[in-house]
């Protein structure tokens, strides 16, 4: 079994299959991203009561999580650009021509 996909006679070269490293990687980040989110829910979970009652009373949860939905859709974006430009920024490592 070869690391690389057939290519078309004539054309470019294939690029290398999914290897365990690349895979570990994005497992690695799917894993941090859920970890993040968690973390994420358990402040926001702990201090609603707090900012409700500051607020006003219960009536108003509704625009609490209605903010908090807005800003994190918004905030979102920002964030996978930021990441976007940054690994473009960053040299790779050169790939030996093969033979």
């Amino acid at each position: 079994m070869s690391a690389t996909r057939p290519s078309r006679p004539g054309g470019p070269a294939a690029e290398p299959a999914a290897t365990p490293p690349n895979v570990r990687w994005t497992l690695l980040g799917v894993m941090l991203g859920m970890l993040l989110a968690m973390l994420d829910n358990t402040i926001v979970s702990t201090s609603m009561p707090t900012i409700v009652g500051d607020l006003g009373g219960m009536e108003h949860i509704s625009w609490v999580v209605t903010a908090y939905a807005l800003a994190t859709a918004v905030s979102t974006p920002y964030g996978a650009n930021s990441a976007t430009s940054t690994a473009a920024s960053t040299p790779s490592s050169p790939r030996s021509p093969s033979s």
